[in-house]
């Protein structure tokens, strides 16, 4: 009976461990994590100075992605350092959206400043907490950064985001969305940058998602 019992629990802790398996595989290696990280550590510079770009649409768009219907409300753009990146596969929202990123513009793409905050995602949440000393007010994080839910329609972007991480900059194109899933359930997309809390997060249909090199075009701040 003991041994069954082991077996059993060893079972059950291997189906328990498979989403976190699955979420990590489709993200960048771990040699890729610690390379862009070790590339802008240090570097006291806005890796990405400006604030998104942002344009309502008079006539919204809609279209379908696996059973969910997206309303396009505005064009949207930006570059941004990667604070954080988590990969979902359980919960409603990944039935349209599977990664989400944290990302930070601004004076929260200064890698220098970037380490005075401690950044976590759970729960399609970004949560972030100011460790002692920082030059950050609570207000510029809130203005500069935001957990942003990404929808990939195209084997492009999968592609793309093999190679995005922590420590990268990114550049996204895309439309923002408001979501309606197949039993009525909605998300509507943040359309500002100074809001916190539930509905926070902008819902990104992406066109174009590409990284690019973290030295180049940079602000250097105090």
């Amino acid at each position: 009976m003991q041994k069954g019992l082991m077996m059993n629990v060893a079972v059950l802790g291997i189906v328990l461990a498979l989403p976190i398996l699955r979420d990590g595989q489709r993200g960048p290696s771990l040699w890729h994590q610690s390379a862009a990280q070790a590339r802008v550590a240090g570097l006291d510079a806005e890796l990405a100075p400006r604030i998104p770009f942002q344009k309502a649409l008079l006539v919204p768009r809609d279209r379908e992605v696996n059973g969910h219907r997206l309303r396009t409300v505005a064009r949207f753009e930006l570059e941004a350092l990667v604070l954080a990146r988590r990969d979902y596969s359980f919960g409603r929202e990944a039935g349209f959206s599977g990664t989400d990123l944290a990302l930070g513009w601004g004076r929260m793409s200064n890698p220098v400043h970037v380490e005075e905050v401690k950044v976590t995602q759970a729960r399609r949440f970004y949560f972030w907490s100011q460790k002692p000393g920082s030059k950050l007010t609570p207000d510029e994080v809130t203005r500069s950064s935001s957990n942003m839910h990404l929808i990939l329609t195209e084997s492009a972007h999968h592609d793309a985001m093999k190679a995005i991480g922590k420590g990268d900059v990114v550049v996204i194109e895309g439309w923002l969305v408001d979501v309606t899933g197949p039993k009525g359930r909605e998300w509507r997309s943040s359309r500002r940058r100074d809001d916190t809390g539930a509905g926070a997060c902008e819902i990104i249909l992406v066109d174009r998602i590409r990284r690019r090199a973290p030295v180049q075009d940079v602000t250097t701040t105090g």
